[in-house]
């Protein structure tokens, strides 16, 4: 009888804009619309079961014009309750389609009641009348539990009924005695208190279903913070904070990939040192000596993004690391050269507080496989050492 809480709640993004009594109220005009529309063939068929019958009682053209308003009232029900849901989809139910709903509930339930005004009930009654007062009743009773999501369509079903049936109640009244409207407002007090406690229980299910999105909704918000504060921790643990350079154990790890990458290409390890960089740490202090390496990482960072097959870091200090994947019309001397004179073009690129004078010495080694890294870094340091011996601000690629 009740549709699925993802079929009748409002939209996902209903609990961060709207209170939560307003998301259960359309919850539960959500379920009525569903068993408007779950019920309209069904209510169909009955209407031309009634039709059917009809010719065989009395007030022939009374009772089938009940029927045929009874229909069209269906017709007008489905189409406010396909709006309605259209509506609760966008987040926008419109006040007015549910008073509109909720008339038609009513007035409905008070027409299926009408229907037993044309018969002739007294001390016999005959079969096609007693069928028709049944068909009656029990639609009464179904649409009266259909309409029991919602605390105002139920009173309104409710309501509407015991209209329909009134009329006909008072007339039996003197014929069978006050037996009768006793009875009637039993089984109107019954039907509706039973379908109160459905209404109810349903009301629970929405109410527990919200909560469940909401929770899950922060739980998804909360894996997603997780997530960026675990990027960002990865990226970090991965980068120098200092020069946003790979840092050297983001480095090691690139190592592999990287020769696998160029494994056609001859793979060159430079080593880059910033001449007498204590000297400008003492000078101008190490505010200025973070200021260079800044510079420095800015300058490896554009050369690595220029070409294909460059990775740079900061192996430590004022040290850093070059990984250069050459072809065969490249020589390691030209890009050690290229990436030396571009530190020394910080002297005059950059407008320092005092005089800069930035010069780096380069080693360079060949790098064969990546198992054999540790041996290539120690040729270049040694090249790296050649360098600084020879006067610095140059290269030395080792044997």
């Amino acid at each position: 009888m009740t549709g699925s809480p993802d079929q009748t709640l409002p939209p996902a993004d209903a609990p961060a804009s709207t209170p939560l009594l307003r998301q259960i109220e359309w919850a539960q005009f959500a379920l009525v619309t569903q068993q408007v529309r779950s019920g309209t063939y069904a209510g169909a068929a009955v209407i031309m079961l009634a039709l059917l019958l009809a010719p065989h009682v009395a007030n022939t053209h009374m009772l089938a014009g009940i029927a045929l308003l009874r229909m069209a009232l269906f017709v007008e029900a489905n189409m406010l309750a396909r709006t309605l849901q259209q509506e609760i989809a966008r987040g926008s139910p419109s006040i007015a389609f549910q008073r509109r709903l909720i008339g038609n509930v009513g007035l409905s339930n008070l027409v299926w009641g009408a229907l037993t005004w044309p018969l002739v009930i007294g001390s016999s009654v005959s079969f096609m009348a007693f069928l028709l007062a049944i068909i009656a009743l029990f639609s009464i009773c179904l649409s009266i539990v259909s309409a029991s999501f919602h605390p105002k369509t139920l009173i309104a079903s409710t309501l509407g009924g015991c209209l329909g049936l009134a009329p006909k109640i008072h007339a039996l009244t003197g014929t069978v005695g006050l037996l009768l409207p006793l009875g009637f407002l039993i089984y109107c007090v019954t039907i509706f208190y039973f379908a109160r406690v459905v209404g109810r229980q349903a009301r629970g299910g929405i109410v527990l279903d919200i909560r469940r999105r909401r929770i899950a909704a922060r739980l998804n918000q909360t894996n997603m913070a997780l997530e960026r504060a675990l990027t960002v921790a990865n990226r970090l643990a991965d980068q120098d904070t200092l020069t946003r350079l790979r840092n050297r154990r983001a480095f090691e790890q690139a190592l592999h990939r990287f020769a696998g990458d160029w494994a056609d290409r001859d793979c060159f390890v430079m080593l880059i040192d910033v001449d007498h960089f204590k000297r400008i740490n003492d000078r101008y202090g190490h505010a200025m000596g973070d200021g260079v390496l800044v510079a420095l990482g800015t300058t490896l960072t554009q050369w690595e993004i220029e070409e294909d097959g460059r990775m740079t870091g900061r192996w430590g200090g004022e040290e850093f690391i070059v990984l250069a994947a050459l072809d065969r019309t490249e020589r390691p001397g030209e890009v050690a050269d290229d990436l030396r004179a571009r530190i020394e073009e910080l002297t005059d690129g950059l407008h320092w507080p005092g005089r800069i004078d930035l010069s780096a010495s380069i080693g360079c080694a060949q790098l064969h496989e990546p198992a054999q890294f540790d041996a290539a870094l120690r040729r270049a340091d040694q090249a790296l050492y050649a360098a600084k011996k020879a006067g610095r601000n140059c290269w030395k690629l080792a044997a």
